[in-house]
């Protein structure tokens, strides 16, 4: 016999639910030749560069973001982070924590 059981959300929860749902409405293809492409930086203004690197990403994995921070060479800092590709849906706390920290 199967029991059903009821399921509690918290408020936290459905904000969560609502910020994912927001996120994937939102996403658009998206064509790879960006990560290939060669980029002047002779324009860019000269100013500190901090990056953040989440280490759980599945989307862009940590060792691919970190070719392409070489690539860059403008990076000054990067910061790891234990979470997931969305830092700001998934650790915005933190992730406002540590860049207002380098301010």
């Amino acid at each position: 016999m199967l029991r059903a059981t009821a399921r509690h959300h918290s408020p936290v929860d459905a904000q969560a639910t609502g910020q994912r749902c927001a996120v994937v409405a939102g996403l658009v293809p998206e064509s790879s030749v960006v990560m290939r492409e060669p980029v002047d930086l002779s324009g860019m203004p000269v100013a500190p560069t901090t990056l953040v690197l989440p280490l759980r990403d599945n989307s862009l994995k940590p060792a691919l973001q970190c070719q392409f921070i070489d690539n860059l060479g403008i990076v000054d800092e990067v910061v790891e982070i234990d979470t997931c590709h969305n830092v700001m849906m998934s650790e915005p706390a933190r992730l406002a924590e540590l860049l207002l920290a380098r301010r």
